[in-house]
């Protein structure tokens, strides 16, 4: 969707970064969907209830490191939205790269976690300020 994105309706840097911004907006208002709906879980105590729950402990969801550590998380996913979308309006081929470098560091903040948060966080912002200052270097 992204690179069709920039493919048929934007141009120009400025309209490149919005549309990253668009980006990283979308999904915050996708996180926020989650974390309601989460919260909606708490307190329930029928079966279903508790083996979401569950899952959602055993995955680090539902640790309560502080509010910082969701900013943090925010900036950097906003920074890597808005570089690949910079680099995929220079160049759309660059979707053969981003597309899986996504997708891993999807997998490794999930799988890292549960183990450091703080790790997690450090590395999805550095894969965010490096795709960032990539994409901009393009420009």
């Amino acid at each position: 969707m992204r690179l069709l994105l920039v493919v048929t309706l934007v141009s120009g840097f400025p309209e490149v970064v919005w549309a990253g911004y668009g980006w990283a907006a979308i999904e915050i208002g996708y996180t926020m969907v989650n974390a309601v709906l989460i919260r909606s879980l708490l307190g329930k105590t029928d079966e279903r209830s508790l083996a979401a729950l569950a899952m959602l402990e055993s995955a680090g969801v539902l640790r309560t490191d502080g509010p910082a550590w969701a900013a943090v998380e925010r900036t950097g996913a906003s920074l890597l939205h808005i570089g690949f979308t910079l680099l995929l309006a220079w160049n759309p081929w660059l979707v053969l790269v981003a597309a899986p470098v996504h997708t891993a560091v999807n997998l490794l903040a999930v799988r890292l976690a549960p183990v450091s948060l703080a790790l997690t966080e450090a590395l999805v912002t550095a894969a965010g300020i490096g795709a960032f200052v990539i994409g901009l270097a393009q420009w």
